[in-house]
């Protein structure tokens, strides 16, 4: 401003000599700061907040309930992490850094200025446009600074760091989950920009995460006519293909896979686009299908339709798939076993984390049509990777559970361009789809492919609907 500088925050305790060299190198005197906005009583905000009161004369600008916290020059950490993984990296980062919390405490002059009650400030006195706002989730005591220009200073509002472990851009700790994102609405609809957190650098607020209260309801099946006019032109190549190459023999047979992959990542892959699904990695990985039974139902007559034809196209030119390996019984058991295995990791690392966050609460009612499309879509996937893909595996001499280990491999391998192109999940995504890839591959090689059919699909139902 053009009466001084106006800081947010400070840092730990023990970067007050760097920050003093730094004013230094950039010809800043310490008497130019006439404001420190703290935004919460933590540590590494207020860790030099005493000593740069007493080094510049600096006028605070401090929440009400931070004030406790800042007299006594420690807080006590009440709440839980964004996730359980970071959880634990928290609980590994306080034993190798062993940090203790204190700093020197911070008590508020008369003329300093006390942020209070639910109502923002405007902070025109400080020579800036713009208001104070609280934001509470991370911290009860938590503040923020939005500037007229769109810049905001959110103190840990929200994060920009460990985002490749699921935090993003959430606080990692959070006192209140619901408020972390009543905060974030506050700030997105104070007109932010940029966002400015405490750790990690500068984004822009469109990256804010939102909480959803139910599953999105989907495009509608008006939707489906644009779906299939976008497939077209790629099917109608690949059926050229597979027309000419038709009495090519074993060799025709290989590249008949390939063609049937290519086509079902064409037709996975433009349901994220055309709104029939969503996939996301954080705070945990989740799935979630349009709520929408018709669209559903449609999805997953269309996906059974293309799988009752390829084993007939298949069968003419001489492929016997190993539905069954032994006896039924232990095939279907075994799928039902190895879908709690695929998906228990993911749903004991979703507890205590809502629905709102993992892309929207999937109604009860919805059973069926999740049932239907997890299964019939799965169906088409175990067909072509299990079913297709392990026989060849095994034709080039690989032993069977080799041969369907490989088939997991691949899966996972059909998957980098919908998690790094399609989406933005990334490697939460081929991690899940090596784990649950290589588990139906397994079990196809042991008890046949229905098997893996039922884990498959039973496994994407758990993770869609809970």
């Amino acid at each position: 401003t053009q009466s001084g500088w106006c800081m947010v925050d400070t840092g730990y305790p023990s970067d007050y000599p760097a920050f003093r060299a730094g004013l230094e190198e950039k010809g800043i005197q310490i008497q130019g700061i006439k404001w420190l906005f703290i935004t919460h009583a933590h540590d590494e905000h207020a860790g030099f907040a005493a000593a740069l009161k007493r080094d510049s004369g600096c006028r605070l600008i401090l929440t009400r309930p931070s004030i406790v916290a800042l007299a006594s020059g420690t807080f006590v950490w009440k709440g839980v992490t964004v996730n359980p993984l970071i959880d634990l990296l928290g609980k590994l980062y306080n034993i190798v850094k062993r940090r203790d919390f204190r700093f020197e405490p911070v008590f508020p002059a008369a003329d300093d200025i006390i942020l209070d009650g639910a109502k923002t400030l405007d902070a025109s006195f400080t020579g800036l446009s713009g208001r104070f706002i609280p934001s509470p989730g991370h911290s009860a005591d938590s503040w923020s600074l939005v500037l007229s220009d769109g810049r905001a200073f959110v103190g840990d509002a929200a994060m920009n760091m460990l985002n490749a472990f699921g935090a993003g851009y959430r606080p990692i700790f959070m006192e209140d989950r619901e408020a972390v994102y009543q905060s974030i609405a506050a700030i997105r609809e104070s007109g932010a920009r940029t966002i400015y957190s405490g750790h990690g650098p500068a984004f822009d607020a469109s990256l804010l995460p939102r909480s959803q209260g139910s599953a999105p309801s989907g495009p509608g099946i008006s939707a489906l006519a644009g779906y299939a006019l976008k497939l077209l032109p790629g099917l109608l190549l690949i059926a050229l293909l597979i027309f000419l190459t038709r009495k090519a023999g074993a060799q025709g047979r290989v590249l008949r896979l390939w063609l049937y992959i290519l086509g079902f990542i064409l037709m996975r892959d433009l349901m994220t686009p055309a709104g029939f699904w969503s996939l996301g990695s954080s705070p945990v990985f989740w799935l979630r299908f349009a709520a929408d039974p018709l669209l559903l139902a449609l999805l997953a007559l269309g996906s059974l339709s293309l799988s009752l034809f390829i084993v007939y196209a298949e069968r003419r030119q001489g492929l016997r798939l190993a539905w069954f390996l032994g006896k039924p019984l232990a095939a279907l058991g075994a799928g039902l076993g190895g879908a709690l295995v695929v998906a228990s990791p993911l749903l004991l690392f979703s507890l205590g984390i809502p629905g709102s966050e993992r892309g929207g609460l999937m109604a009860a009612r919805f059973w069926l049509p999740v049932l239907g499309i997890a299964l019939a879509g799965n169906l088409l996937e175990e067909l072509l990777f299990r079913g297709l893909a392990l026989s060849w595996f095994s034709d080039l001499g690989l032993g069977r559970r080799a041969a369907g280990i490989a088939s997991g491999i691949l899966f996972a391998l059909c998957h980098v361009f919908l998690a790094s192109t399609v989406t933005n999940v990334g490697l939460p995504l081929l991690l899940f789809a090596a784990w649950e890839g290589i588990i139906c591959g397994l079990l196809a090689s042991r008890f046949g492919l229905v098997s893996a059919v039922l884990t498959h699909g039973l496994a994407i139902f758990m993770i869609a609907m809970f």
